[in-house]
């Protein structure tokens, strides 16, 4: 790999928008070389920037069209569109060019056609990859959910019973389980991911009292004026991730007016651990679409920032953030993480937060069920089309140990859901056993009911 690329990737979580430059620069200079466009549509895609990702997939296939990842990733671009008609014949394209062996990619186009209602299509998809990886979880998994959809119970309660004789008694297995269904999702959720969007699905309940007030630019600039003085803001892009070009001020006249950023009252008087500001970054495991059922996972991960709090200082984003990608380097302490269980043990009050926490993760349970999004993951009479689902939310307490929700992460890393429980991927395995086939032991040990 050449050494820009690499420089690229390793500040892919401190410096996006630097990195993204970079990798303009190098195709400039490199007309011919496949790995700029190529790496450069990963970038994109990542800042959720998709049609850039698929003209810059393009321009690395007409230098390479031989290349089965770069027609896989034009697929998946397609598909996070929406675009399923588009994505399957891409996808198809991709297996072909591994000489019709590339597993993944016949999955998400037996994904497609399930979700397109052509569910036999995708049965046949997904037993032909059986055929060439007998035992193939993902593939297992996702043939269980269509044949649930074409009501072929006695096969697909088979195929549960083989994944769940299987899968949960390895830690990795299950964790790349729960991480293909998790990754290949509907952007319905993005809805509560986009930052603007989750405050309009918040507002629309009605009477979700754990957010702070946010204002949409440039639109809403006039009512952040119009606010007062006296607040500390922070603000943010709708669609980036790690903390990229977050900023804290006291001044609404330095609220970017441009679109792309939402401004929220910043919670000034943070409750802190050793001095330090944290929060906590809680697990929502929705195992139906149709009915709707939501679990809140007990168990959760906080995060502390790396220095001690200091409310004016704005220029120093290490005392106000808790991005363990951003600040691997700063925690004089490790990584400056530890279990929710392990936070509450320090405090007096831990049955009210827990009790404030659960209120919260219910209310933002009911707010996406009233918005519509379980109901739209779940057309005509296809269930099984979409989910399961493993969303991340990330949570602050004040100096009153009120809970605010902060955001919404779609697509929580795997390494922080891999940091919450007793033992190793022991969530991940207590999350196979609800989702394949909906354990009372794993949901009464790690999850409440939300919904």
């Amino acid at each position: 790999m050449h050494p820009t690329i690499q420089r690229a990737m390793a500040n892919l979580g401190t410096d996006y928008h630097g990195a993204v430059r970079s990798l303009r620069e190098m195709e400039a200079s490199r007309p011919n070389d496949f790995d700029p466009p190529f790496y450069l549509a990963f970038f994109y895609s990542r800042g959720k920037q998709y049609e850039e990702a698929i003209r810059a997939l393009h321009r690395a296939l007409e230098i390479n069209s031989e290349s089965a990842t770069a027609w896989f990733n034009l697929a998946y671009c397609r598909t996070e569109m929406n675009r399923l008609d588009e994505a399957v014949p891409l996808f198809f394209k991709a297996r072909d060019r591994r000489n019709g062996d590339y597993p993944e990619a016949e999955i998400l186009a037996a994904l497609c056609c399930h979700r397109l209602g052509r569910v036999p299509r995708a049965v046949h998809l997904l037993r032909q990859t059986l055929q060439r990886h007998p035992d193939h979880p993902q593939a297992e998994f996702f043939l269980m959910r269509a044949l649930r959809d074409l009501n072929e119970l006695e096969e697909a309660d088979g195929l549960a019973s083989s994944l769940l004789d299987t899968v949960p008694t390895s830690g990795k297995a299950s964790r790349d389980l729960v991480a293909a269904f998790n990754k290949y999702d509907s952007n319905v959720w993005d809805r509560a991911d986009n930052k603007a969007q989750l405050k309009t699905l918040v507002e629309r309940d009605g009477e979700f009292s754990f957010y702070p007030d946010t204002f949409v630019m440039p639109d809403d600039f006039d009512a952040l004026a119009a606010s007062g003085s006296g607040s500390h803001w922070i603000a943010k892009p709708h669609a980036l991730f790690g903390g990229h070009d977050v900023r804290v001020f006291d001044d609404p006249a330095d609220a970017p007016r441009e679109e792309g950023w939402i401004v929220q009252r910043y919670i000034a008087d943070p409750l802190l651990v050793d001095g330090r500001k944290f929060d906590i970054r809680m697990l929502m495991l929705i195992t139906s679409m149709d009915p709707p059922r939501a679990f809140l996972c007990r168990e959760a991960l906080v995060r502390c920032a790396p220095k001690p709090y200091v409310l004016d200082d704005f220029d120093n984003l290490s005392i106000h953030a808790t991005n363990r990608a951003r600040f691997k380097d700063e925690h004089e302490d490790g990584e400056g993480t530890m279990s929710l269980t392990a936070l509450l043990d320090q405090l007096d009050n831990r049955e009210s937060i827990r009790t404030g926490l659960e209120t919260l993760a219910r209310g933002l349970a009911r707010a996406m069920v009233g918005a519509g999004l379980f109901k739209d993951q779940a057309p005509g009479n296809l269930r099984y089309a979409y989910g399961p689902k493993l969303l991340g939310f990330d949570v602050c307490l004040d100096s009153n140990s009120t809970p605010w929700l902060l955001e919404v992460e779609r697509g929580p890393g795997m390494k922080g859901i891999h940091d919450i429980g007793a033992g190793e991927g022991e969530l991940f395995r207590n999350v196979v056993k609800m989702t394949v086939g909906d354990d009372q032991p794993a949901r009464d040990g790690y999850f409440v009911s939300m919904v």
